[in-house]
């Protein structure tokens, strides 16, 4: 194992260890005991087939955003707008399902592409911006994650709604746009196996072809970049449609495969996938199978949480609390893993080597 990817590993255990010590404080004032605490989020999660069932279910579009964040993010640029990408993919997908009826084997595909095509145009205004108008794109798509998040209300509210449902949303979709189970006793669908062709998309493009080298070089120094002849303003662009395309397929997974509708923007656990995968991404290293593993850990979380809130009286809020520490862990990593390399090498490897290594890698 190298060292860099021990000292990762080591530095997202040591985040892992602190949230937990957190959840313990938090559920002991709430008068949980915390073992048993953790043991009904395992059980709800792992220990029934609807729990896992539920786990994969949060875990799809959690991959799908985590590798939006992966591109992003490898090429030294912060994507922090995959709530409204996700959003832009359902709007496009729900587009197609609701208004252009057709044969299974056509509407599906169509479907999907409508909604990477809306949720990377939609990622590619930031990236448009970032290149040629110097905006900062942690700005512009955290701006950009609220008027799809109104525009998805106005639309299920609207001009969109069917008013022969008892909740507010459209219509549910045709049967050639839904997404079948994998068995009738689960939720869990066949967006499942997307996730999984969409990481070893992801996985030969970073690793296998000359886009991902030049993304890697755009990442790692942008002078060298300019060296190697890359038109960045142009690679920006096209990084941010791509990146925008995978999380528009979250929202496509989602209208298609559990609601069967577009509904109000405003979903209490989905509101937060965009920011979810952010923390995904990052603690599965950037690298696609990592972020795959850990969107099944946060899908366990989430679904083993919902569990332990039907047993015990816990506020809803609790869960939101605990994920939202395990990503800020995640940012302040990557921001600050140079410094925490180096301090983890110190420790594991030894003052004395760290300083040959650093004598021998500047001869």
């Amino acid at each position: 194992m190298g060292r860099k990817l021990l000292s990762e590993l080591i530095s997202t255990l040591i985040i892992i260890i602190i949230v937990m010590i957190a959840a313990s404080l938090l559920f002991m004032l709430a008068g949980i005991n915390p073992i048993e605490a953790i043991r009904l989020i395992i059980y709800g999660a792992l220990g029934r087939t609807r729990g896992i069932s539920e786990s994969l279910i949060r875990a799809i579009p959690i991959t799908l955003i985590g590798l939006s964040v992966t591109i992003a993010f490898r090429a030294g640029l912060w994507n922090v707008g995959g709530q409204g990408q996700f959003y832009a993919g359902a709007i496009g997908a729900s587009f197609i399902a609701l208004f252009f009826p057709m044969t299974r084997i056509i509407h599906l595909p169509l479907l999907f592409i409508a909604a990477f095509i809306t949720g990377g145009i939609y990622a590619g205004i930031a990236g448009f911006l970032r290149a040629y108008m110097r905006v900062n794109e942690i700005l512009s798509t955290l701006m950009l994650n609220f008027i799809t998040l109104w525009l998805t209300q106005y639309l299920a509210t609207g001009p969109w709604s069917d008013p022969g449902r008892i909740i507010v949303a459209t219509a549910f979709f045709p049967d050639s746009a839904r997404l079948n189970r994998l068995h009738d006793t689960v939720r869990v669908h066949q967006g499942l196996y997307l996730a999984l062709l969409c990481v070893g998309i992801v996985f030969v493009i970073l690793n296998y072809t000359v886009y991902g080298q030049k993304l890697k070089v755009l990442g790692a120094n942008l002078t060298a970049a300019k060296y190697a002849k890359i038109n960045i303003k142009k690679k920006i662009v096209t990084i941010f449609l791509l990146s925008g395309g995978f999380a528009g397929l979250a929202g496509a997974v989602e209208v298609s495969g559990v609601y069967y509708c577009l509904r109000n923007g405003a979903f209490p656990i989905e509101a937060g996938y965009g920011f979810i995968g952010i923390g995904a991404a990052l603690m599965g290293m950037l690298t696609p199978v990592g972020t795959l593993i850990s969107a099944v850990f946060f899908g366990i979380l989430i679904a083993g949480s919902s569990y332990l809130k039907t047993v015990v009286d816990l506020h809803g809020h609790t869960v939101n609390f605990i994920i939202g520490l395990l990503i800020i862990g995640m940012v302040a990593r990557h921001l600050f893993r140079p410094k925490i390399q180096k301090f983890l090498d110190k420790v594991l490897f030894g003052k004395k080597e760290l300083t040959e290594r650093g004598t021998s890698s500047g001869s």
